[in-house]
């Protein structure tokens, strides 16, 4: 059984390869009952030949964990949050979009900002994105984001292919 000690641990900061589907999967088996409740749909669309990365687990954990629960606060009821994985030219490409209500533009060049937030105080202190882009830039990648208010959003985590 999977358990949330996962989630507590502290980081090693261990470079392993990390199977990036099997990583998703765990976080989305924890947040099945809360995305079912709240009637928001979850769809995978996985490149069967992606070759695992080489990266901090706990850490790339973080980051998608940040990326679906985003998604998720945007999204209401029927809205749906699909995930796709690609590999290209010696790159990983995971894809994390939903239909909820998009972000406007203003917002869109400083949501990598720290303290940043749209949320209220209760909900986030505008960390999670900014520690995720660093988390990610640590692992000579990228995050892009494509969005327009009332449009899906897609936030697009690049990492580079190493092999094992």
């Amino acid at each position: 059984i999977i358990g949330l000690q996962e989630f507590n641990r502290p980081t090693s900061s261990k470079y392993t390869m990390v199977d990036v589907h099997a990583l998703i999967d765990h976080i989305l088996l924890l947040s099945k009952k809360d995305h079912a409740n709240r009637g928001i749909m979850i769809k995978t669309d996985y490149d069967p030949n992606l070759p695992r990365v080489r990266g901090v687990e706990d850490q790339l954990k973080q980051v998608f964990l940040n990326l679906i629960k985003n998604a998720a606060e945007s999204c209401s009821s029927s809205d749906t949050i699909t995930i796709t994985t690609a590999g290209s030219e010696n790159r990983i490409f995971i894809a994390v979009a939903d239909t909820g209500k998009g972000i406007p533009s203003e917002d869109l060049e400083r949501i990598f900002e720290p303290f940043f937030t749209t949320k209220t105080e209760q909900r986030g202190i505008g960390l999670g994105l900014s520690v995720s882009y660093g988390i990610i830039k640590a692992h000579n990648g990228n995050i892009l984001v494509e969005s327009q208010p009332d449009q899906e959003t897609v936030f697009t985590v690049i990492l580079p292919e190493e092999k094992e």
